[in-house]
């Protein structure tokens, strides 16, 4: 049944793009919730489309969101690549502090684990961030390891 699902599946992922390319050239306004639909199409098929993910990201036929970035998120356990995608999205859109929440969060994951994070790993991570939120970031880092101690 794997090959029969597999054509059902880039039927349908066809169908979406195609629907999101006569929209764009009608002028007509895409509803992020077809990009996530896309998104989610590539990801769950079988086999999952990954490369062809990357290609639609690149290629902006999906759109960069805040909402779709975190989305890629959920998908970094079975495509680890899509933390990067999801950093590298937020980024275009100038969310600098969902970057920094982002990241923090992987310390502070890190921390609970005991594994060893050091300042010049948050700088190197957040390479993309505002000084301002840099700052932020390492302030928070200093402030969790400090209560640890």
């Amino acid at each position: 049944t794997t090959p029969m699902y597999s054509a059902v599946s880039t039927q349908r992922t066809w169908g979406v793009v195609e629907y999101l390319r006569s929209l764009a050239d009608s002028g007509i306004k895409q509803q992020g919730f077809l990009h996530r639909f896309l998104l989610d199409l590539l990801i769950n098929s079988d086999p999952p489309q990954y490369s062809r993910l990357q290609q639609y990201l690149q290629f902006h036929v999906i759109d960069d969101h805040v909402t779709t970035a975190y989305l890629l998120l959920q998908f970094e356990q079975t495509y680890p690549p899509c933390f990067q995608l999801a950093l590298d999205m937020l980024s275009r859109l100038d969310a600098y502090s969902e970057i920094v929440e982002v990241l923090l969060s992987r310390v502070e994951a890190m921390l609970r684990y005991g594994v060893s994070v050091s300042r010049q790993h948050v700088i190197d991570c957040g390479s993309g961030c505002k000084p301002l939120e840099m700052h932020a970031a390492l302030s928070l880092l200093d402030a969790h390891v400090k209560n640890l101690k």
